[in-house]
């Protein structure tokens, strides 16, 4: 309750606390959480997992079995603090909405601050900036009506604020499928199966364009990778992937 009357507070442009240490300052996340928890990882190209060796610029599985995407860029990890912070992002403090505009603010913050220290994801905010369009990864409709919102949606919306193609109605979610995180790895990619297609109506909008498709979190980049493919038989041309937190495991 705590966290979310601060979060409150600072939706309502009020001072507020740091959304890791909670000491009381201007900065969503202050200057020293961030010092602390997100530094720059080198990562994949194409699904964002950290890699150690940094003359890498694909993982193993990327160059063996490919990938849908044509760049995946990832802020920071999906560990300690901020796995946390997304959680309390996803779920709003056990639903209090007046809460999730400013948590939306604080994942912002951090994916500014990491692209002023990574070129890469610097360069890749510049080129969603010129996609044709950027679209949240959809929720089906009976899961965001129980939570509330689309977190990926509010979440790229305080990204691009002023982008001039910002669409959440191009791709839908059809399945209701099991949550992700609940499910073996192996099983990830058949639960998604025949999960997203592109949006009847406006599908011909899509061919030959560039769309970044943008998410909150990318456990194995398995539902990137199923909207992603539904958009491809859309006819996309480019598909770039950009998300707050990578979890470190493939």
């Amino acid at each position: 309750m705590f966290t979310a009357l601060l979060d409150s507070l600072k939706s309502a442009g009020l001072p507020s606390a740091c959304g890791i240490c909670h000491r009381f300052g201007q900065e969503a996340v202050c200057s020293s959480c961030l010092e602390q928890f997100a530094q720059p990882r080198h990562r994949c190209s194409t699904c964002a997992i950290a890699l150690i060796d940094t003359k890498q610029t694909r993982c193993g599985a990327c160059l063996t079995l490919g990938s849908v995407l044509d760049s995946c860029h990832a802020a920071v990890d999906y560990a300690y603090p901020w796995d946390a912070l997304i959680q309390r992002f996803k779920y709003s403090d056990r639903g209090d909405l007046r809460a999730q505009p400013a948590l939306a603010k604080r994942l912002v913050h951090v994916m500014r601050h990491s692209a002023a220290q990574d070129k890469s994801l610097a360069d890749a905010l510049q080129q969603a900036q010129r996609s044709d369009w950027i679209m949240p990864v959809a929720l089906h409709p009976e899961r965001q009506k129980e939570r509330g919102f689309n977190q990926a949606h509010a979440f790229v919306k305080n990204l691009f604020p002023d982008h001039p193609h910002l669409r959440s109605d191009l791709l839908l979610r059809i399945k209701n499928t099991a949550v992700q995180a609940t499910l073996p790895r192996d099983t990830r990619i058949h639960n998604l199966r025949g999960a997203f297609i592109a949006a009847p109506l406006t599908a011909c909008l899509l061919k030959g364009t560039r769309v970044t498709l943008v998410d909150d979190v990318a456990t194995t980049t398995a539902t990137l990778s199923a909207a992603a493919q539904a958009l491809r038989q859309a006819g996309v041309h480019q598909i770039h992937a950009l998300v707050f937190a990578r979890a470190s495991h493939a």
